[in-house]
């Protein structure tokens, strides 16, 4: 695709409420410059996994699409806000957390994220909306987290 080559693309990017299918190319997350990433709504389903090579992200949503994975990465120390809303993901919450250190709002309703909530959610200093009703989840609930 020709995305790397938009280099003095605004900080805000939005594809939302269309009909993507498969994954975001590789280009987007290379780019730098991009902040906030909306690409709600569409037929997205695979993981993702190249978006965690930005560290520029600090909105980033990909709610109501169909991915099964999600790669929380190391690298987002600025993101501050992550939603994953209504996908399939199918996977423990604790993958990489302690990365996430801006996090303010982590929007993880209706998945399948299965296990506890990992005691690591206190790393999450800034964290002020946490969702994660309608999923997997068992065991108490951190003291951290009330």
């Amino acid at each position: 695709t020709e995305l790397g080559s938009l280099e003095n693309l605004e900080a805000t990017f939005n594809l939302s409420s269309n009909v993507l299918t498969g994954t975001v190319p590789m280009e987007l997350g290379n780019m730098s410059n991009i902040e906030k990433l909306h690409m709600s709504n569409n037929k997205l389903v695979d993981s993702m996994l190249h978006l965690g090579n930005s560290a520029s992200f600090t909105y980033l949503n990909l709610s109501q699409n169909e991915l099964i994975s999600f790669p929380f990465s190391h690298s987002w120390k600025n993101l501050e806000v992550l939603d994953l809303t209504e996908n399939k993901i199918n996977q423990e919450i604790s993958v990489n957390l302690d990365g996430l250190s801006s996090m303010k709002d982590l929007f993880l309703s209706y998945n399948y994220f299965s296990g506890t909530i990992p005691n690591k959610i206190h790393l999450l200093v800034r964290l002020e909306k946490l969702h994660l009703d309608h999923n997997s989840l068992y065991g108490t609930i951190p003291d951290d987290v009330l």
